[in-house]
């Protein structure tokens, strides 16, 4: 349940520290998540964006 925990911070971007990798494997692993996470919320964005600029034009 704590890993679980530590994947949602980590891909919703809020970041919560009350779960953190110790050893430096977990950390590598920890970091593509967190980069997907902030690039998940860029795309859905992105596109929501662009969908309302379609509707526009």
């Amino acid at each position: 349940m704590e890993l679980l925990y530590l994947s949602f911070s980590l891909l919703s971007g809020v970041g919560l520290s009350d779960v953190v990798p110790l050893h430096p494997q977990a950390r590598a692993l920890v970091m593509p998540e967190q980069f997907s996470g902030v690039m998940y919320v860029a795309l859905v964005v992105s596109r929501l964006v662009g969908l309302t600029m379609l509707r526009r034009v």
